[in-house]
């Protein structure tokens, strides 16, 4: 054999070897992968034998509800969300007194994305829910619960917001809200309002509960419609000033209407009451509860008044009121139509709210 071929022989037998080794290399990758188990997801499959307990084994009474709600998320996720969200944990619990429902990345126990509706709803424990679950407007309320955590969950999961950020219902829920919303055919929501002329505008913290028809819910549920911060302030005290006024109107007692309306158009600035209430409170008859309820419910309007909302220069409509009622106490008449400025500790007060608790 010439030196020629010696050489290109080696060559081969060099390059063979290389070959070798790379097959050899392949076929223990393939083994290796042959032998091991498939990749899990651990978070997955333990959510997967959360809903297969809740579908087949939890207690009849969430079983139904949790049933309806993982085929309504799956529903909701393939239309609003293009199937990117990965399946929670449905839960139904008590909550924070004023919540309807939240969202969490990390279930109680450290497992993946939970959701939780409050039990009271479906039960209707809250005041303004009429009917309990499976209602028609109860469930209705409670998929909308669920549409408002989802959007939670997706900005938890796509746009990778934490927990602290995602319950601020910033601008980024406001957007899915609103491109949600056009879906809907429901009215555009806000994050915040900037102005006096944005006043009454949804906020998006509410949404969409708050841009849902009145008659959505069919009655079996009575959402409140503005924020408790919109709410006309409560016109108690003059509602029971007027009521006082009609009835001596009512009543042909002119005269006692005229000096009543003299007597606080002639008021100026007064003392603190320094009364103390040791020496006058025990010297008073008894507390009619009747009187709480007189004409329409005055004297408690009175009341509210002037111990909610701080409105002290009604206690001499209050005297005339209790007067009116029935009260003959002129020691009690004399404190509260005292020169005086009252204070929220007011021995008369104290005692007419003992009655109304």
């Amino acid at each position: 054999m010439s030196e020629a071929t010696n050489t290109c022989t080696g060559a081969g037998l060099d390059s063979y070897e290389r070959e070798m080794d790379l097959v050899r290399d392949h076929v223990t990758d393939v083994g290796a992968h042959l032998k091991a188990p498939p990749s899990i997801d651990p978070a997955a499959e333990e959510v997967d034998r959360h809903l297969e307990f809740v579908l087949n084994d939890a207690d009849e009474l969430y079983r139904g509800p949790l049933r309806d709600l993982y085929h309504t998320w799956q529903d909701l996720n393939e239309l609003h969300f293009n199937q990117r969200l990965k399946v929670p944990h449905l839960t139904i619990a008590a909550g924070p007194p004023q919540a309807l429902g939240f969202f969490k990345s990390l279930t109680d126990y450290g497992g993946r994305t939970q959701i939780t509706i409050d039990a009271r709803i479906l039960t209707a424990s809250r005041k303004f829910v009429l009917t309990p679950w499976p209602a028609e407007g109860n469930r209705l309320f409670v998929y909308d619960i669920l549409l408002h955590e989802m959007i939670h969950q997706y900005l938890a999961e796509i746009e990778h917001y934490d927990d602290r950020e995602n319950r601020k219902h910033g601008e980024g829920f406001t957007d899915v809200c609103n491109r949600i919303g056009r879906v809907m055919g429901v009215p555009r929501v806000y994050t915040r309002r900037r102005r006096a002329q944005d006043r009454g505008k949804p906020l998006a913290n509410s949404w969409p509960i708050n841009v849902r028809p009145a008659e959505y819910y069919r009655g079996d549920v009575l959402p409140p419609r503005t924020p408790r911060s919109d709410k006309t302030p409560e016109l108690r005290g003059i509602a029971g000033a007027l009521r006082l006024l009609r009835y001596f109107v009512d009543g042909g007692e002119t005269d006692k209407l005229f000096a009543i309306v003299r007597r606080e158009a002639d008021r100026m600035h007064e003392p603190v009451c320094t009364a103390s209430p040791s020496e006058e409170k025990g010297l008073v008859s008894h507390f009619n509860p009747a009187w709480l309820t007189w004409n329409d419910r005055c004297i408690g309007h009175l009341l509210h008044a002037i111990c909610k909302r701080r409105m002290m220069d009604l206690m001499p409509l209050l005297a005339d009121a209790l007067e009116a009622a029935g009260c003959g106490d002129e020691l009690l008449l004399a404190h509260c139509r005292a020169p005086v400025r009252h204070t929220g500790r007011c021995w008369v007060l104290n005692a007419l709210r003992g009655k109304t608790r």
